[in-house]
């Protein structure tokens, strides 16, 4: 039986309120050669009832069940163990998408003569009453083209002295070649429960042949931003400051072990004091000894050598 050129990995968590939205633009894709899979990870909800219901006779979905809640990465760890295609994309239950973005990455990845391994595109926002923002982020694809760069494929080497500025860490915005994955042996840290997808998006996309961007103003994936159920919102400050520095330590041996970290490095150290952002500016003008929400364990972290790297690149 031939395999789909794409499989849709869908973790399911607490989602009722938005899942119908992301299946259904899933179900109207106007390019059909596809699976989706549908993991519940023991959501207490109804999400994956209602991702049932939807998907009722239709052989494109595959609705998998957690025996227990082990996270949004482990579960995607599993998706891409679950995938047939030769392409996965990891989607959010609670995100929207648009119904030309299976069609469109198939083009770009036809249209281009050498293998490609990692497939990027556009991405917008989804407002309170489910209006689709189209620019979130001021970066867009097409800076490639101010730096001679052919935006319908490149090298990660080419681009390495501002290789994070050009290339968002978000995973919903990819499309990764299963082959590619697995000779990596890539796979969520599930240690990691703020910052996982940028360290795996970044990790694969280093270590890529070829990454390839949809051009123009293709905008085909919507990010559901300030709401409550979110990772954003309910990890706290702590959390994010010490999951943060394990995702810098971790890429930067991660370049290192690949030999290429003096070529990344400016461009690294740029992405270092920009993810910290807020958190290293109030780190930096809040004593930490007197901050209440610091506790022990973050006291620690802050004389590691990671926090060391963020201070030095912050001076």
């Amino acid at each position: 039986m031939k395999k789909p050129l794409f499989t849709i990995c869908i973790p399911v968590y607490k989602s009722e309120k938005y899942i119908g939205f992301a299946i259904d633009d899933m179900r109207h894709q106007t390019f059909e050669d596809f699976e989706c899979v549908v993991i519940d990870d023991k959501s207490p909800d109804s999400a994956i009832k209602i991702a049932e219901e939807m998907t009722k006779g239709d052989s494109r979905f595959r609705i998998l069940r957690n025996e227990k809640n082990v996270g949004v990465s482990a579960t995607r760890n599993r998706g891409l163990q679950e995938a047939k295609g030769e392409y996965i994309i990891f989607l959010d239950s609670d995100d929207r998408y648009d119904v030309r973005l299976l069609e469109r990455v198939s083009k770009q990845i036809e249209c281009t003569d050498e293998p490609v391994d990692i497939v990027t595109w556009e991405f917008g926002g989804v407002g309170a009453n489910e209006e689709k923002i189209k620019q979130l982020e001021l970066w867009r694809h097409n800076e490639l083209d101010k730096n001679k760069k052919p935006v319908g494929g490149y090298k990660p080497e080419d681009v390495a002295d501002r290789f994070f500025q050009v290339n968002l860490n978000s995973m919903c915005m990819k499309a990764f070649r299963v082959a590619h994955l697995v000779n990596e042996k890539a796979e969520f840290n599930t240690n990691i429960k703020f910052g996982e997808d940028a360290l795996f998006s970044y990790k694969a996309m280093i270590s890529a042949s070829q990454l390839v961007a949809v051009p123009g103003d293709n905008i085909l994936y919507y990010y559901r931003r300030d709401q409550e159920d979110s990772a954003m919102h309910t990890v706290n400050f702590s959390n994010q400051l010490r999951n943060q520095l394990l995702v810098i330590v971790e890429l930067q041996d991660f370049l290192k072990s690949l030999g290429v970290y003096d070529a990344y490095r400016a461009s690294f150290e740029r992405w270092v004091s920009d993810s910290v952002g807020s958190i290293a500016v109030r780190m930096n003008d809040v004593r930490i000894e007197k901050h209440a929400v610091i506790d022990q364990e973050v006291r620690a972290v802050t004389e590691s050598r990671a926090w060391r790297l963020v201070r030095s690149i912050r001076k």
